[in-house]
């Protein structure tokens, strides 16, 4: 059996780490924290940079074939690692995805919906943009930015200069955008096997709190067109880029219109309802393939209300009530084993599972309020 190679310690590198294992291979993990989560479960840990070349090299001479738990890791080192073991996703669908340029000229190119975008070079450039599609619009970084980092919502002319300032701060490179006034926020998730099978778990509809992932529901409450608007529109995406591995794709409704956001090669914050829910979770479906084996189609067992912890918990309650929070029928806690709990930081998750969606819906926010009593 293979062993295998994970770049990125973090929450996600543990799970897969954890699914691995119980199909009995092992694990080496590459993370610059020496408290990285996931070293927890792996069986070699590599202390190191992303972009340290004598870590790469440990890397491939322990592993027969690698993956990574997030996308801002060093595209350069990736491709380097390509030499001579196999990554997937592949360093081709890592660099369109770290890149909000390129991932939107890589929608664009392949007429996928999307709202409308313009790379920034001056304050001018939002301008122009704004008295086009007139406000809101949104200003990002063209890469690192995660969970609302690294973007900011302009609502009149008077905020594009000092906005553009902030972000400009952050990465030179920016790009506006319109703002979509969605309905629902929806994600699926996507693998594709060596064999070329294509296959999606249940989509997931997603709530935010100050741009991070609050709560997952699934199913979605959306059409039956709708569904299958986005599963097809999935299996585009999956096949224009070539895809080995697992994505997540994340999409805005309006009515019954699509717009994509944005895609992650990799296990999602909103997947995390597969671990208990799916008679597959999306761990499980990220080392098949990475062993070589055919993915399976995932079967819904149960509705189920995902809601993420944060350690703002920690830092305004002291200690969170688990007694009280886990005396809800149908939870399943799962903490990250984080050292340090800061603002907005993701400390664990709690699934809750009901035989009526919207029975878990209610358990899930009298389980989270529960938290801090």
């Amino acid at each position: 059996m293979k062993n295998i190679g994970i770049i990125g310690g973090g929450q996600l590198g543990k799970m897969i780490a954890i699914s691995a294992k119980e199909m009995g291979i092992n694990t080496t993990i590459l993370d610059p924290n020496p408290d990285s989560p996931a070293f927890a479960v792996s069986d070699q840990k590599i202390i190191a940079n992303y972009d340290d070349i004598k870590a790469c090299d440990q890397l491939v001479n322990t592993c027969d074939i690698i993956t990574y738990e997030f996308e801002n890791v060093n595209l350069d080192s990736i491709k380097y690692i390509e030499k001579f073991k196999k990554v997937l996703p592949s360093s081709n669908v890592l660099s369109i995805s770290q890149n909000r340029i390129y991932e939107k000229q890589f929608f664009k190119n392949n007429k996928l919906p999307i709202a409308k975008f313009k790379v920034v070079k001056s304050e001018k450039d939002i301008e122009e943009f704004s008295e086009l599609y007139n406000f809101p619009v949104v200003i990002k970084t063209a890469t690192e930015g995660y969970d609302g980092k690294g973007q900011k919502i302009i609502k009149n002319f008077d905020q594009i200069s000092s906005s553009y300032v902030q972000i400009l701060e952050k990465n030179k490179e920016i790009i506006v955008e319109e703002f979509i006034n969605f309905s629902k926020e929806v994600s699926i998730i996507c693998s594709r096997d060596l064999s070329g099978r294509i296959i999606s778990f249940p989509i997931s509809e997603n709530i935010h709190l100050n741009h991070i992932l609050d709560k997952s529901i699934v199913p979605a409450r959306i059409s039956k067109n709708l569904e299958k608007k986005i599963n097809n529109l999935a299996q585009i995406i999956v096949k224009k880029i070539e895809l080995i591995g697992l994505i997540c794709i994340e999409m805005f409704i309006v009515g019954e219109d699509i717009f994509i956001n944005e895609i992650a090669p990799r296990p999602h914050n909103s997947g995390h309802y597969t671990l208990d829910a799916c008679d597959i979770s999306q761990f499980d479906q990220v080392v098949k393939i990475l062993l070589g084996f055919d993915s399976t189609k995932p079967q819904l067992l149960s509705p189920v209300v995902m809601f993420n912890i944060l350690g703002d918990i920690w830092i305004k309650n002291k200690n969170p009530n688990w007694k009280k929070a886990l005396n809800i029928s149908g939870s399943k806690l799962y903490l990250y084993g984080k050292k340090q709990p800061r603002i907005g930081r993701k400390m664990g998750h709690i699934n809750i599972l009901n035989k009526s969606l919207s029975e878990a819906i209610k358990l899930s926010s009298l389980c989270k309020s529960n938290l801090i009593k």
